[in-house]
């Protein structure tokens, strides 16, 4: 915004709470900033709502989690911190399920999937019917990260102490990079409770002819979501552009970022 003067900038943003934070760090560009709580995905609807053009010169897309749903244990995000296990990024959407409305709802079948499409998990299978017999068998309901996180660690225990007959053990994951056993399976039901690969789908691959500039995309993520067609884009740099060691040593967050840039082809 310091660079060009003349550049007005809409923040979208599902998640209220950081709205906020952004209207604070952009309030010495408040006349040129609008804030729209919502969806990327209805990028058009939020141009029109706040009196904005739909050409547009450049999006960025920073995907997934912020920093602050880590921080803030009230939220759910965290497997690290204790509290509600929600993840909802509009905790007033009360239509919209949260973690524990998953975790003590769907099967187990469903459970594995969600483990395996959307975090990868290698023992998605045995996490989901951890959970399952725990709230069926023992009849505890999930309701907390803590109840969630404890339930992972004692299956990826088993497995690393002394796998099921034919199995390969599982290597100690969670000493490497310090990354917590649950880690994934947190990722994927974030991804799920909020639908975020359908948003990204809606934005990216069903909205592009909504104008036909020459516009530039920018898209940000820590969890590798979903390539561009290669046919609508074409990447302006072929790797991803990751943080530099400087910036790591002051934000260590910043080491699973990947920053892509793609151009819209006409």
């Amino acid at each position: 915004m310091q660079r060009f003067p003349d550049a007005q900038l809409l923040c979208v943003d599902r998640d209220p709470e950081v709205l906020a934070i952004a209207r604070a760090n952009l309030h010495d560009f408040h006349s040129r900033v609008t804030f729209q709580t919502g969806s990327f995905a209805d990028l058009a609807t939020h141009l029109t709502a706040s009196g904005l053009s739909n050409e547009v010169d450049g999006i960025l897309v920073d995907l997934g989690a912020n920093s602050f749903h880590f921080d803030a244990a009230r939220r759910g995000f965290s497997v690290l911190h204790d509290g509600p296990l929600d993840m909802r990024f509009d905790q007033r959407d009360a239509s919209r399920p949260t973690a524990a409305d998953a975790v003590n709802t769907l099967s187990e079948v469903q459970l594995a999937k969600i483990f395996r499409d959307f975090g990868e998990e290698r023992l998605a299978k045995e996490f989901a019917k951890a959970i399952v017999r725990q709230r069926e068998e023992r009849g505890q309901q999930f309701s907390t990260t803590r109840d969630l996180r404890e339930c992972i660690e004692r299956i990826a225990n088993m497995w690393r102490s002394s796998p099921p007959k034919g199995q390969k053990a599982l290597k100690k994951r969670g000493k490497i990079g310090n990354t917590h056993p649950a880690t994934r399976c947190f990722q994927a039901l974030r991804i799920y409770v909020n639908d975020e690969l359908e948003h990204v789908e809606v934005r990216v691959f069903q909205q592009e002819d909504e104008d036909e500039s020459d516009d530039d995309g920018e898209d940000e993520d820590g969890d590798d979501s979903a390539e561009a067609t290669k046919k609508r884009f074409r990447l302006v740099r072929r790797k991803a552009t990751k943080a530099t060691a400087e910036e790591i040593a002051t934000n260590s967050r910043a080491r699973s970022a990947r920053l892509r840039c793609l151009e819209r082809v006409r």
